[in-house]
């Protein structure tokens, strides 16, 4: 059910995921509307269509929403935070951390040496976490 949420095959078929030609194509303030609006919808329908795959979606684009603004993240029990694609490092480029990818790969190294935004990769971040 993962990649039906972060990354659906129907939304990244050509060389741009669809998420990131809608950013391009609006403002800031616009596209911040584009996120809170697809929250609600998700969890306007929760009950009617999708269940549990919904609110999955709705946490999604809640966390785009939270990226754009720079809001930090509160990690998950286990440390690790979730992703949602901004470009900027998460912490100091000199920073040792451990990432997850899409494709379910597990790295670890310096910050600055990972490509933390989304445009155009096929496979991407979805996970970090300070390495032990």
């Amino acid at each position: 059910m993962t990649n039906e949420i972060n990354r659906p095959a129907h939304y990244t078929a050509g060389e741009i995921e669809c998420i990131d030609a809608i950013k391009a194509a609006l403002t800031p303030d616009e596209f911040r509307g584009y996120l809170k609006g697809n929250i609600l919808k998700y969890v306007w329908r929760e009950r009617h269509k999708g269940g549990v795959q919904s609110l999955g979606k709705a946490e999604w684009y809640l966390g785009r929403l939270i990226g754009q603004q720079g809001w930090p993240i509160t990690p998950q029990p286990d440390g690790w935070h979730i992703w949602y694609g901004s470009e900027d490092c998460p912490v100091a480029t000199d920073v040792r951390v451990e990432v997850r990818y899409s494709d379910d790969y597990e790295g670890s190294g310096p910050a600055g040496s990972f490509a933390w935004g989304r445009s155009g990769d096929k496979f991407f971040i979805t996970h970090w976490r300070l390495a032990k």
